[in-house]
């Protein structure tokens, strides 16, 4: 089986001043703030969206296996102390 193409989309700008629509749209693809990034499926629906708001976010075509990361502990140290501490807990 293939691996499946998914798009690493980043929110880069605010939605404050924008249309509705737009604010919508952002939020439909799962993004909730600047900077925060989300992996959703490389699919027409989702593309049609970027195409929307180009403007407010950034995106990268990545491997099914490369999407695993987890962005939050990419993002935030404090995050990933915590996933360590975790995963050291779940381990003992």
């Amino acid at each position: 089986m293939a691996t499946e193409r998914k798009l690493r989309i980043t929110q880069v700008r605010s939605t404050i001043g924008r249309t509705q629509d737009q604010r919508a749209t952002v939020r439909s693809l799962g993004l909730k703030r600047i900077r925060h990034t989300v992996v959703q499926p490389d699919r027409p629906e989702i593309r049609g969206m970027l195409n929307k708001v180009p403007h407010l976010v950034s995106f990268e075509e990545v491997d099914g296996s490369d999407a695993a990361v987890d962005t939050a502990a990419e993002q935030r140290p404090a995050a990933k102390k915590t996933a360590e501490k975790t995963a050291k807990k779940a381990a003992s």
